[in-house]
């Protein structure tokens, strides 16, 4: 266990880490919803809210460090050797292979801009959510961190 006032680790990150991801911003969700409301091109059609904006995973875990003041170590592994132990709560990533989607048709038949970027935001979620709300005294649990880099067994 380790403060995350103190604490540099390596961060384990899926495959070569160049999966390009979307990191679409709540209120770019909303302003989709409320754009499609009382619209009537939006009337019987689905769509997709995300950012066109496309990061990989090493990317995103450097942005999240830049954001902290903190420096990063990436470490790569392959998932698809690695088995999750029985109550393994491990979440990130969600995915190991890219997954975004194109919001040209939200585009196209409402009118929605996202207007949010993960690159632009990062500093922003790091000082107003994690450190106002009391991250920065929170013990932080790697032990999960290492099984997957396999330096504890599982």
């Amino acid at each position: 266990r380790a403060s995350a006032r103190d604490t540099s680790v390596q961060v384990p990150v899926p495959n070569g880490g160049d999966q390009l991801v979307t990191m679409t911003h709540a209120a770019d969700n909303a302003a989709m919803v409320a754009a499609a409301v009382g619209n009537e091109a939006a009337v019987g059609e689905a769509f997709n809210c995300a950012t066109p904006s496309l990061v990989t995973y090493d990317d995103l875990v450097r942005l999240c460090a830049g954001a902290a003041g903190k420096e990063c170590e990436i470490a790569h592994y392959d998932p698809a050797g690695f088995d999750k132990p029985d109550g393994f709560k491990y979440k990130f990533p969600f995915r190991d292979t890219p997954f975004y989607v194109s919001a040209d048709k939200a585009s196209r038949l409402l009118g929605f801009s996202p207007a949010h970027s993960i690159a632009d935001d990062i500093s922003w979620y790091y000082s107003e959510q994690y450190v106002a709300k009391g991250g920065l005294d929170k013990e932080l649990d790697f032990a999960e961190d290492d099984v997957v880099l396999g330096r504890v067994p599982a």
